[in-house]
């Protein structure tokens, strides 16, 4: 997952400010910022740290100094999921923090958006690739034999019978495309 990828960027960049946001929780503060206007480089490191809610003086400070020496990963996570209204808004912030700094810039999205980050951004998209049946069935099995192992009281019988009959549907051949993307699961 981003947030365990995150981790590990933390983990082997310990002088790096490495930054997760999941954007759909942040879609208010998009929405104070004028998505006409032409933003710089300034604009975007002001909305970071909108994202980030940083109000600290010197976290603010040491924010802006890793950034400003490209000491800055940021991950954000869910593009497609504050699209359509803010593809234009995103696709100019990310134009800026690709030709502007050395900053890494992590993104993720569902592949609808993938190509048109692709296009926009001359970039190579990573896809992962749909589960094949076995893989599907390996991983709802292990989902639900973890769960099993964590539910050994009564209280919670109920749950795991209905969570066994939820992914046995999941199995079912009609719900392939849904459940065949890693994502979706």
């Amino acid at each position: 997952t981003f947030e365990e990828l995150t981790a590990n960027l933390k983990e082997t960049n310990k002088n790096s400010w490495v930054s997760f946001a999941k954007l759909r929780t942040h879609r208010s503060i998009f929405d104070s910022y004028n998505k006409s206007k032409d933003l710089c480089l300034e604009d975007v490191l002001e909305l970071l740290i909108d994202i980030k809610d940083l109000k600290d003086k010197l976290e603010v400070d040491i924010f802006k100094f890793l950034f400003a020496n490209d000491r800055v990963i940021l991950l954000l996570d869910g593009v497609d999921e504050i699209s359509p209204d803010y593809n234009n808004f995103m696709i100019k912030i990310m134009k800026i923090l690709k030709e502007k700094t050395i900053n890494q810039l992590w993104i993720s999205s569902r592949p609808q958006c993938a190509n048109m980050l692709e296009e926009s951004l001359n970039v190579q998209a990573h896809k992962l690739e749909p589960y094949t049946v076995e893989e599907r069935d390996t991983f709802i099995n292990e989902i639900y034999d973890s769960y099993k192992e964590s539910s050994k009281d009564k209280s919670k019988a109920d749950t795991m019978n209905d969570l066994k009959v939820f992914f046995e549907l999941l199995k079912n051949d009609k719900y392939n495309n849904e459940v065949n993307n890693p994502l979706m699961i």
